[in-house]
């Protein structure tokens, strides 16, 4: 490796050193101030840790799965590196909860593949309206969300 990039590369290194903040395993994580795009089923939240919030919103979406994926707010190009890193590191008992959370807000939706029952394939440019399983269960989610000031709290599991 160049010397210029090896330097480059120890310089990016230590500024996410001092830049990521690392958070310990809280007993438990809130979900709140839940704001949903409609138009595709993302969105983001505030997270609070033992009733402490992150400063940094979160946000999250549909993915190929049967669930909402939440994503880490990111640092872009620290000090011009070529990459994305993520701005804050939780515990897996964490992550966990917070994935736990994001199930208790939206119901399980139909994954990508193709249904054993009536056989229709369920991909990328399927509408995600056409991806919902229950009905009842998503209105009640729906309506949840929209009057506000809904939020959700997990214990954190030890793994």
């Amino acid at each position: 490796m160049r010397p210029e990039i090896a330097e480059h590369l120890a310089q990016v290194s230590a500024w996410l050193d001092e830049n990521v903040v690392s958070y310990p395993t809280p007993a438990a994580i809130t979900l709140s101030d839940i704001q949903m795009n409609w138009t595709d089923l993302s969105g983001s939240f505030i997270l609070s840790l033992d009733g402490k919030e992150v400063p940094d919103r979160f946000v999250f979406s549909l993915d190929g799965t049967e669930w909402l994926k939440f994503f880490m707010p990111m640092f872009t190009s620290p000090l011009g590196a070529p990459a994305s890193y993520a701005a804050v590191e939780f515990t897996e008992e964490t992550r966990v909860a917070m994935e736990d959370g994001l199930r208790i807000l939206m119901p399980k939706l139909a994954g990508f593949g193709q249904d054993r029952v009536t056989g229709d394939w369920v991909h990328q440019s399927t509408p995600w309206e056409a991806r919902v399983m229950d009905t009842s269960a998503f209105e009640q989610a729906r309506q949840r969300i929209e009057v506000g000031g809904y939020s959700i709290t997990v214990p954190t599991k030890h793994i």
